[in-house]
């Protein structure tokens, strides 16, 4: 028996991303190839990114293993209110960091998006 992955459990694994350590692309892969690639892009920049990016601008990033489930999604559950709620220097401040997001992680974009594609040519 297969179960859907959820909004949830793709949150999860592109914060695998933002770890300092080995990133496990085959694992967040799986997950993510059953959205349509544009819903996880979205995903990864306009909320995974901004909650979990600054863990790998310190010096001594402190997750190194893993975020925790539960602290990730209220995390990205209050960007996601904030963001709804937000006026025109708010939003436009949210867009330059998203555009900062995607200039500082392409290539792990480009790597996640190799596997998916990879994953996907392999299944058919």
């Amino acid at each position: 028996m297969t179960t859907q992955a959820t909004e949830d459990d793709l949150m999860y694994a592109l914060s695998d991303l933002f770890i300092d350590n080995e990133v496990e692309y085959a694992y967040i892969a799986a997950v993510a190839r059953e959205f349509p690639l544009a819903e996880v892009e979205i995903a990864l920049f306009r909320f995974v990114a901004p909650v979990c990016f600054q863990n790998l601008s310190t010096p001594v990033p402190p997750v190194w293993a893993m975020f925790d489930r539960e602290e990730l999604l209220s995390d990205i559950e209050r960007l996601k209110r904030r963001q709804a709620t937000a006026g025109w220097w708010r939003t436009t401040k949210a867009r330059w960091l998203e555009a900062y997001l995607r200039r500082r992680f392409c290539d792990e974009w480009e790597t996640l998006k190799s596997v998916i594609d990879a994953d996907a040519a392999f299944q058919q």
